[in-house]
């Protein structure tokens, strides 16, 4: 492995990674770009280190990265606990997921899940021994008058640490 590589899984057109992985490699536009590119293998072309791959099914050994990050993808796939499984696998220290949380308006989408919260990434991650840390990221305002500061999340980041859970000594 070599130190500090990151892999972006979901990279889309906007890649974070040193090396990128895709399913859809072809369609590499947005909806939140705000004109269809009209040469879509030129945008192609620019992504460094493109992998045509399943989220499921990574075509890397294990502990090949020393980071594995995901921004806007697990609520795609079919399989959330599979995918972070394989990104637990290929990673040697961290994975990092952002996604939409399930009150935000993105989970409403139909292609998207929408049962993504705290609660459901700390069960799921002690369920397969490891320790996670869950913050929130963004927020919704909404304006009222009596509770003018009522927020909903709408993203949240998680970080999970591999490793085994550290379980506290009593001494």
């Amino acid at each position: 492995m070599v130190e500090n590589m990151i892999l972006d899984i979901g990279c889309g057109h906007r890649p974070h990674g040193h090396v990128n992985v895709d399913l859809y490699a072809k369609a590499t536009w947005h909806r939140s770009e705000d004109r269809f590119p009209t040469d879509r293998s030129l945008i192609r072309k620019r992504i460094k280190n493109l992998v045509t791959a399943n989220a499921h099914h990574l075509p890397f050994k294990d502990n090949s990265f020393s980071t594995v990050f995901s921004r806007n993808t697990i609520e795609h796939v079919t399989n959330p606990v599979k995918m972070i499984k394989e990104m637990l696998r290929v990673s040697e220290h961290e994975v990092i997921i952002v996604c939409p949380h399930r009150y935000s308006d993105a989970a409403k989408s139909p292609p998207h899940h929408n049962f993504f919260n705290i609660k459901w990434f700390l069960y799921e991650t002690e369920k397969l021994g490891y320790y996670c840390k869950v913050e929130t990221t963004k927020w919704r305002y909404f304006p009222h008058t009596i509770f003018p500061l009522f927020q909903l999340p709408r993203e949240i980041k998680v970080t999970i640490f591999k490793g085994p859970i550290h379980t506290k000594s009593t001494s």
